[in-house]
Order: C-alpha cells, then sequence, then structure tokens
C-alpha cells in the first residue's frame, strides 16, 4: 500500500511539473510577442519635435525629426532582440509618416548616429513609399557585421530623419486655393497662359506640351502655328492639349491618374532631351512679395 500511495504521488507531482513548466513556456512565449505589438514597441523610442532645415538638394525648406532609442537590453534578451527590432523600426517609421503627414511623393533620408561607429551611417533620400524600418535596418546591418562594437539596443543609438515636401501638380480643386497676389499677377500678364483643368491630373503635362508648341512659334507667325497655338490653348474642349498632353505621358511612363512630384519630373526631362529642358518654378511662401523659386531644372 505505501509503495502504490508514493508511486501515486510521484505521478501527481510529475503532471503538476509538467503543467507548470507548460505554463511558464507559455508566459515566456507571450512575453515575446508582446514587443512585436506596435503599442510595446512604441515604449523603446521617442520622437522629438521637428526643426526646419534648408535642404540644399531640393532648394526648399525641409523638416528634421531626431528618434532617440532606449536601453532595451533590460526588457530584450540577446538572442530575442534581432527577432524584434524589424518590428520596432516599422512601428517607428510608420509612426513618423502617419503623425506628420509625410506623403508617398515625400522624400526622406535617415541618418544614423552610435557613439561606436567612426562615421555616421546615411541612407540616401528617397520617396516615402521607399522608407521603411526594414530599409533603415540593411543599412545599419552592413555597418555591424564590420563593428561589433555597434549595439542598438544599448540606449546610445539616434537617428535623425530629414523630410522634404513635394508639391503634387495635379488639377481640379486645388485651383481654387491660389495665392491672391499670385492671381492676380497672372492674370495681369497676357504671356501667361493658365492651364484650367479639372477633368484629369494631366497639369504638368498640358502645361509641358503647350510649351513646346510656344518654344517651336516662328520669327513670323505662320496660319498654321497660329491654328495650332489657338487649339492648344483653347479655352473650352482642349481636345488637341488632352491628346498631346496623354501621349506625352505614355511615352514617359507617367501614371495621369495622379500628380506629378520629382519622380516623374525626371521621366518627362528623360523624352523632352536634347530638344527641350524642363524647369519648375514654386512661390516663394514667405518672400514679401511675389517671387517665385526654381524647384527644378
Amino acid at each position: 500500500m505505501a509503495d502504490n500511495n508514493t508511486v501515486a504521488d510521484i505521478k501527481e507531482n510529475t503532471k503538476e511539473d509538467v503543467e507548470s513548466t507548460q505554463s511558464k513556456r507559455r508566459a515566456k512565449i507571450t512575453n515575446r510577442q508582446r514587443y512585436f505589438n506596435a503599442k510595446d514597441a512604441r515604449k523603446f523610442y521617442d520622437i522629438n519635435v521637428y526643426k526646419a532645415y534648408q535642404s540644399h538638394k531640393f532648394r526648399t525648406m525641409g523638416k528634421k525629426y531626431t528618434v532617440q532609442f532606449k536601453d532595451m537590453s533590460k526588457d530584450i534578451t540577446p538572442t530575442e532582440f534581432p527577432k524584434v527590432l524589424p518590428n520596432i523600426m516599422n512601428t517607428l517609421v510608420d509612426d513618423l509618416k502617419n503623425e506628420n503627414n509625410i506623403k508617398d511623393a515625400d522624400y526622406v533620408r535617415s541618418i544614423v548616429h552610435q557613439p561606436s561607429l567612426k562615421s555616421e551611417i546615411w541612407i540616401p533620400f528617397s520617396q516615402s513609399t521607399e522608407m521603411s524600418g526594414d530599409a533603415i535596418l540593411q543599412e545599419v546591418q552592413k555597418v555591424q557585421q564590420s563593428n561589433e562594437d555597434f549595439k542598438m539596443e544599448d540606449g546610445q543609438t539616434t537617428i535623425d530623419l530629414l523630410h522634404v515636401e513635394m508639391p503634387m501638380g495635379s488639377g481640379g480643386e486645388s485651383l481654387k486655393h491660389l495665392h491672391s497676389n499670385k492671381e492676380a499677377f497672372r492674370k495681369g500678364k497676357r504671356s501667361i497662359v493658365s492651364i484650367v483643368n479639372d477633368k484629369d491630373h494631366m497639369c504638368l503635362s498640358r502645361a509641358i506640351v503647350v510649351t513646346m508648341v510656344n518654344t517651336n512659334r516662328p520669327e513670323k507667325d505662320s496660319e498654321d502655328w497660329k491654328k495650332e497655338w489657338d487649339k492648344i490653348i483653347r479655352p473650352k474642349g482642349y481636345k488637341l492639349q488632352t491628346e498631346r498632353a496623354k501621349a506625352l505621358c505614355d511615352q514617359a511612363g507617367v501614371s495621369s491618374e495622379h500628380g506629378c512630384g520629382p519622380t516623374e519630373w525626371e521621366k518627362f526631362q528623360k523624352v523632352l532631351m536634347p530638344n527641350y529642358k524642363l524647369k519648375i518654378y514654386q512661390q516663394n511662401a514667405v518672400a514679401k512679395t511675389l517671387k517665385f523659386d526654381v524647384l527644378y531644372k
């Protein structure tokens, strides 16, 4: 009897031990998985208020955000860190884009700072759609392979993110928001052709094809040129303008379904060369008098 009781006690204890072990294992798994949640990922970094800076590349003002990473070594083990870091970085980039209204056509670059680095890690300017936490990590991991002292989890890493907002040319409602003095200037200058378009997003390509006709104006106006010019700037219909604008978009590989940014400007320039050089101007919003700055050339 004593032996049977002993065996029963051993079996019971073994069952309790197994359940305890399984419970601890589940808790460990749950603890690891929680760092994959965006809410928990956010506790490992702070995004500081942006500062305005001058972008020489785009000749316009941009915004600078500084991200300070916290010490993660107390919460995440060395073996877990490579698994959770991508989630932390992607959550960070998503938060930055959403909270600061960074559009797909805007340009962003990243600079990683860390005391163990001889020089910063520079991630070149790219459109917002191409910038992700994974993209930044790829550049960081290249450096980590040759620098074992560089550890992002030690709380000494900062990342500067530079954001340049790019204007997207398009038609429609945007025409209602022209600055009053710019509108007065446009109306007062008969040499300026307005692209009145609320049917599509081909305002830039329309402006280009109109300018091409004007550029080809002969020294002595011919009847053929006058007819072509009248057709392409005619207030109603714009049939010729629409056809040529769409053909230019197709030739350049540019979508006519949305406005144009720097990527599209480059595509247009490639098909316009060598006969035409594209220049795009932007109104200087801070100038006291009406002033236009070269945005692209």
